[in-house]
Parts: structure tokens; sequence; C-alpha cells
């Protein structure tokens, strides 16, 4: 993956790691993989590159020039499509990977247009809105030896909480997870959200971040980059939810990672 500025390839987890969420940080948009090498698993590279041959210098500062040419070469063939429409078998499977396949999405509206086309939404995927397990006609039986975990083979204790079946909860606002933040190296600007089941977690997907000074920061991804060490207020928004907090940049060694430029 390139890095911000597009000067060098980095190692970059498909996931967030060190946290109890799970937070992709990778969203595939082009399922196009003719030039792709892969095992039978679907894992691989473009043809010029392979896992052995990254390991080599990924880590490295200096990186194969001739390598990064044929990077910035695809690149600059790729134009992004913020919405496109879903048209041609190759247009669901972008959508498809997209979505991470729409695990535990929930459709909220169809509407069959007088055009053609299904208009559907849905309300959160994967990650951006929470979902709830709900159990049903639990029954209780007695053994005359204890019972275990099939794998573990041990008893484990669990508790249970119930409560009454009731509607989805209703998101009433969002917010930075800090207020203030006092950075000095890349960091993550969480949003939460909270609900009227006085629940709070993390919306992944849809922030948008504006109104900061980007001689003091930029953000990519939902990462903070320091440039300044000054202070300035990142607004949210969020499907028109919104959100502010407070970020002062501190003196550390990857201050002005980014040009104000």
């Amino acid at each position: 993956m390139w890095d911000p500025e597009k000067k060098r390839l980095i190692r970059w987890h498909a996931m967030e790691p060190n946290t109890k969420y799970i937070i992709p940080q990778v969203l595939i948009i082009d399922s196009e993989q003719s030039n792709w090498i892969t095992d039978e698993h679907g894992v691989g590279c473009v043809d010029f590159l392979s896992k052995e041959l990254l390991d080599s210098f990924l880590d490295e500062q200096q990186q194969p020039a001739d390598i990064l040419d044929k990077c910035r070469a695809m690149d600059s063939g790729y134009v992004y499509n913020e919405t496109p429409e879903i048209k041609t078998q190759k247009d669901i499977e972008d959508l498809d990977w997209a979505s991470g396949g729409f695990h535990d999405a929930r459709i909220i509206k169809e509407e069959l247009r007088e055009d053609g086309p299904l208009y559907l939404r849905f309300d959160g995927t994967w990650g951006e809105i929470g979902w709830a397990t709900r159990l049903h006609n639990l029954s209780l039986t007695l053994a005359d030896s204890p019972d275990t975990d099939d794998t573990a083979q041990e008893n484990i204790s669990m508790t249970i909480e119930t409560r009454p079946v009731k509607a989805i909860p209703h998101l009433l606002i969002i917010k930075a997870e800090k207020q203030v933040y006092n950075i000095s190296e890349p960091t993550q600007i969480w949003t939460m959200a909270f609900d009227d089941d006085r629940y709070c977690f993390p919306v992944l997907l849809g922030t948008k971040f504006y109104g900061y000074d980007e001689s003091v920061i930029r953000i990519v991804g939902g990462r903070m980059y320091p440039v300044g060490e000054r202070t300035t207020r990142v607004f949210l928004d969020w499907h028109g939810m919104k959100g502010d907090c407070l970020v002062n940049v501190v003196s550390g060694d990857n201050t002005a990672e980014f040009s104000a430029g």
C-alpha cells in the first residue's frame, strides 16, 4: 500500500491492530484480478510483485525505483468513482467486495423505480451499526454427569444478560472518542455513536472530517497526521449527525510528516 504521500510502499494491516473492535482498514473497491497471480485461496499480488519481493524491501527506506514506477503507472490508470451505478456483473462483484459481503446488513427500504432500477437502502453493515442477539425458547435439562464444552473439554462459566425484546435502538448523537487529543504521531480519531439503549460503539465508515487547519494536521482514512505544533478544532459529520473535538499537536519526532502545501 502507498504511504499518504505516495512516495513509498508500506505495510498496512487489513484490520486495525491492538483493539477490541473488528475494524477494517482496507476496503477493496475493484474486483478486477486479471493481472494478479493468486493461489488456491485467492491470495496473491499483481504479476510484477510477490510476497517474497515485497518482504525484501518494504521495511527499507530506499525501495526499487522500477517497482515504484510500475505501481504509479497502475495507480494513474485508475479512475475512482465515489458513487458508481450497479449495471454489470462486475459492478455487483465490486459492490460485494467493497461492502464486505454486506455482513450483518439490514435492508430498511426497497423501492422499484418507474425507470426499472431496484433501490435498496441498508441500515449499516458489519462494524458500523451494532447488532443484537436475542435468545428465545430456552430449555433446561438434567444430566447425571458434568456437561463440558466439546472443544475445550471443560465447563465454561457464562453470564447471560436478558432484556425484554424491543425495537432496534435509535442513534441519538455522535462524537469523537476524546474531546481533546494531544498528538505527536499519527493517531486514529474514533467516531463514537450513542443510542437510546445507552450503548456506545464506534462507527467505522462514512465519517467526514472537515473544518480543521491543514497546517496543523492532515486526516487520511480517519487517521490524524501531525504537521505543525499548534491547535485546531476538527468537525465530524456522520450521515447528518455532527460532533467536534480539539486537537493539540505537541512536540514529537513525527511532527511535519506532511508538508503544509
